[in-house]
């Protein structure tokens, strides 16, 4: 039947993605069913088929004037080639032998696929637009990425997004990895309290049970930490999308200078302290350094814990009261480490003497 070859066509013509191969398509299985030269033309451009070879150029000569041929009845025959429009913008052309006596019969074969091609056309053309848009849209949201990116990693301070299970996600700046290392998929706690990741684990799953405000929650989480030779200062952030918590974000920086600073002021305003009261009673002052040097004396690993108490508190009370603060603290810290369970052991009381020292 003379519909049969036209089938095949069609699938073959609708799986092209672009006219150029839609056009060679057509004018290929055109030009083998008619068995003469065929061209089809779209806008500007040509494409020729003959003795079995599509050539594609530009539209010019006879070509060109019988592109412009066109009838509200259907094909035109110009001579012994049949003009048939497919759409506003082509047309199919076939040159046929003089007489040969089943050109019409061809041609009104050829006519009927005329809209199927000018609807395929319009549609490509549309694909490829659509393409194009998703491709400069694509192009553009990378360079906002890569423009973020930028300007992450020209931040001094660091920057760490973590999803609220923990995971530290690829949203990480240049400083964040220099201060943190990489640590995409690691767990933030392990990252924060890598000896001992269970107190900030659950001070991290209170934080995305999101039941309390975020700045109280958040209070509970590490907020400094050293890291080889280097102190570092944390504060967090909540990211929302939506309405919704879904994000933690953790800022770091080196505050190593910073720390430094505050404790030599410190060290300063105590020593103002401390020679104040020498001045003010120095007897007194005198007797409370001997006092002090034969508790630290008395401090070992096996006396009772009532004896032991008994003793740091003495020290911690007088040393705040003639100034020695950073003593006065040490004791205080000390302490609550022996009330929670912790065994006092020799390198506590070294620590402690050297801090007298």
């Amino acid at each position: 039947m003379a519909t049969d070859w036209r089938l095949p066509l069609s699938a073959h013509l609708a799986q092209q993605l672009d006219v150029n191969g839609l056009a060679h398509e057509l004018v290929s299985r055109i030009g083998a069913r008619a068995e003469a030269p065929a061209w089809v033309v779209l806008g500007d451009e040509c494409w020729a088929w003959a003795d079995g070879e599509v050539a594609r150029g530009p539209l010019d000569g006879d070509v060109a004037r019988r592109a412009a041929l066109r009838s509200d009845d259907g094909p035109v025959f110009d001579g012994d080639v049949a003009v048939i429009p497919i759409g506003a913008r082509g047309s199919v052309q076939i040159g046929f032998e003089p007489g040969r006596p089943d050109r019409e019969s061809v041609t009104a074969d050829v006519a009927e696929l005329g809209p199927l091609v000018a609807s395929l056309v319009d549609g490509v053309e549309m694909y490829q637009a659509l393409d194009l848009v998703v491709q400069q849209e694509m192009t553009a949201a990378v360079l906002r990425e890569e423009h973020i990116k930028l300007l992450m990693d020209s931040m001094t301070d660091g920057l760490v997004v973590c999803a609220l299970d923990g995971t530290v996600t690829g949203t990480q700046s240049r400083a964040a990895r220099d201060l943190l290392g990489d640590c995409e998929g690691a767990k933030i706690w392990d990252v924060l309290a890598p000896d001992d990741p269970a107190m900030t684990r659950l001070a991290y799953e209170q934080v995305a049970e999101n039941l309390l405000p975020f700045e109280v929650s958040a209070s509970l989480l590490p907020t400094e930490l050293e890291r080889d030779d280097r102190v570092l200062r944390m504060s967090y952030g909540e990211v929302v999308e939506g309405g919704e918590f879904v994000y933690v974000m953790l800022l770091v920086r080196d505050a190593t200078a910073e720390v430094a600073a505050e404790r030599a002021d410190a060290e300063r305003r105590q020593l103002t302290n401390i020679v104040s009261h020498l001045i003010a009673d120095h007897g007194g002052f005198v007797s409370f350094v001997h006092e002090v040097e034969e508790l630290l004396a008395s401090l070992r690993e096996d006396q009772d814990e009532a004896t032991l108490a008994r003793r740091l508190h003495t020290i911690k009370g007088n040393a705040a009261i003639f100034g020695f603060d950073s003593v006065a603290s040490r004791c205080h810290a000390l302490e609550e480490r022996i009330q929670s369970g912790a065994t006092f052991a020799s390198a506590d009381r070294e620590d402690l003497v050297a801090s007298w020292r």
